[in-house]
């Protein structure tokens, strides 16, 4: 290809303005605000203006994040005081935290008794209290008493722990903290109900206990008849020395966003490969348990101590002879808090967010070390790929999946369909288009998002392969099957979708090139379809198809290497130039 005709990349050199309600809060967040594509260019696929969205906290409960620190005893001073530091920001911005010692790894001479543990327990928990009490912003205070356990172990349920042994005695303590907006330290110590004897407990006990007292779910140990909540929990937050959810047993890098939904059977599978698998999976398990009792709106975050107490001051990235480069560094809690998304989009490629760098690079960015968990939505692929792998038919005779199949609820795919592109389908036209080479069907959660992906027979083709019909008849030797394009024919999300948290748009573009077609894909756009940016960020290459009003993109490697263009580089181009739009108005094709 010749200069002309390289991929352009996206323009990213926006500025986001901190807000000046912000600055009056006394949150200091320097540049933190640099646009992120998570934030800032997320897709929408529509034509009509997009609307500015605020993240806007309810004024009727109190907001909180439960906030579980692992190892404290490992930190330096100026961990725990950077980490004071953010939980005092995230509270001037109308989230207060109630924060959970997980001290298990305390080291005691085997002499010792509980009381010494204990006391080494309460003394972390006095670090992080003297430390936040330094700040000028919210107070905070230790509970050391304020949990309990019952004597008699309890069955363990298999399905979401609405009950469990441990569990929050005296709720009024914390009601009262978070009245007055001050931050609960709580050390992973509980009472015997029946002897009030002092024992270690697992830290995500009591955060599955603080969150069944806080959000009002009726405890079997307490007089509280649960009720009404007066508190809203949002935010699940690990801070580990582990850091994030590793990509896979090899990488060093972190998954940027987990749906747990389809996600976790999987990642568990995964990360048993790993020698430090069990913490990892602990973490998951926790955020699951928490998060079956939340609504579908909360989130967690796992991410380390280190990337936590980050402040908003620039870093050294590098040098060279003229001076230091630098970038503002970005807090994941206070981002996550403003914008309820990854710091980046989940489904760029790994090398365009960092994953692949070095250590010292990817020491600097928010996604780094970070992980950003939702329960998210199932995700439907029709015909399992894992089970049936999408391969093109060999004859026009093979069946193929047709969309009016049981599988599929046909209706609310149109409807998803027009909804995402605000026009009318022309369902005839499009049924018959398609028949026989549909490749397959993306749904995401209760139809929000989806993508019919087809094998597509360049038109050029039926001339070559009469020829080579021809040439096989005389040779007598076999002819080579037609090559069928793998093609994205319908990409949509719905309206109320586009650019929420729930990040459909991610999860079904992972989808289609990590299951359905991993060897690549083509699609086109429109030249002028905002969603293009988007587009251009997640594919290998684009190209402007001359004498039309057609931008193609294509995620397939080597189309073009150093020996020439490749035959696809011509299918692609001619299917993407004559596939027929079908839809019910006279407008310009999609």
């Amino acid at each position: 290809m010749n200069s002309r005709n390289t991929r352009k990349t996206a323009d990213t050199s926006a500025h986001l303005h901190q807000d000046k309600s912000l600055d009056r809060l006394g949150v200091n967040l320097g540049g933190f605000y640099s646009t992120t594509r998570a934030a800032d260019q997320t897709p929408r696929f529509s034509q009509s203006a997009p609307k500015d969205d605020a993240v806007s906290l309810s004024k009727d409960l109190s907001h909180v994040a439960l906030v579980k620190i692992r190892a404290p005893q490992l930190l330096t001073d100026e961990s725990i005081y950077g980490i004071s530091l953010t939980l005092s920001q995230l509270a001037k911005l109308g989230m207060i935290s109630v924060v959970v010692l997980d001290c298990d790894e305390i080291s005691i001479d085997p002499s010792s008794t509980v009381t010494q543990w204990r006391e080494k327990a309460l003394s972390q928990a006095d670090r992080v209290v003297s430390a936040i009490n330094a700040r000028d912003g919210p107070s905070a205070r230790r509970i050391g008493d304020a949990i309990g356990i019952s004597s008699q172990p309890q069955p363990a349920h298999a399905g979401v722990q609405i009950r469990g042994e441990v569990e929050v005695q005296y709720p009024g303590l914390f009601d009262a903290l978070l009245a007055r907006g001050a931050l609960p330290v709580v050390p992973n110590i509980a009472y015997t109900t029946d002897t009030q004897k002092a024992t270690p407990v697992p830290a995500d006990e009591i955060l599955l206990a603080l969150t069944r007292s806080l959000t009002g779910i009726a405890s079997r140990t307490t007089t509280s008849t649960g009720g009404a909540p007066t508190h809203s929990i949002e935010k699940i937050i690990i801070l580990d020395p582990l850091g994030g959810t590793p990509l896979s047993s090899q990488s060093a890098g972190t998954h940027v966003f987990v749906n747990l939904e389809e996600d976790f059977p999987g990642l568990c599978s995964e990360l048993e490969k790993r020698p430090d698998s069990r913490q990892h999976i602990k973490n998951l398990e926790l955020v699951r348990d928490t998060l079956a009792l939340l609504p579908p709106t909360s989130s967690a975050l796992i991410t380390t101590p280190e990337e936590a107490s980050r402040s908003a001051k620039a870093q050294n990235i590098g040098s060279d002879p003229l001076g230091v480069s630098t970038r503002p560094v970005k807090n994941p809690l206070i981002h996550n808090l403003l914008t309820d998304k990854p710091a980046f989009s989940s489904s760029l490629p790994a090398g365009r967010i960092g994953i692949a760098s070095s250590q010292s690079t990817m020491s600097n960015t928010a996604s780094g070390q970070t992980t950003f968990i939702k329960r998210g939505m199932p995700l439907s692929i029709i015909p399992d790929p894992h089970i049936h792998p999408w391969k093109p038919p060999s004859s026009p005779e093979d069946p193929t999946l047709n969309l009016e199949d049981p599988q599929i609820a046909f209706p609310r795919l149109v409807h998803l369909i027009e909804d995402s592109f605000a026009r009318p389908l022309n369902i005839r036209h499009y049924l018959d288009r398609i028949q026989h080479h549909t490749a397959g069907v993306i749904v995401a959660g209760s139809y929000e998002g989806g993508a019919i992906l087809t094998w597509e027979a360049p038109p050029s083709a039926a001339t070559t392969a009469a020829a080579a019909a021809a040439a096989a008849t005389s040779n007598t030797t076999k002819s080579e099957p037609t090559q069928l394009v793998p093609y994205l024919d319908k990409f949509a999300v719905l309206q109320r979708s586009q650019g929420s948290g729930a990040s459909v748009a991610d999860i079904v573009f992972k989808a289609m090139v990590r299951d359905c077609f991993p060897k690549g894909v083509v699609w086109r756009s429109r030249r002028d379809n905002p969603v293009n940016k988007w587009y251009f960020e997640r594919a290998v290459g684009t190209w402007k198809i001359p004498g039309t009003n057609w931008c193609m993109f294509w995620t397939t490697p080597g189309i073009f290497d150093e020996g020439g263009e490749d035959r696809r580089w011509e299918d692609y181009m001619d299917v993407c130039r004559n596939v027929k739009a079908s839809w019910a108005d006279d407008r310009v094709a999609d």
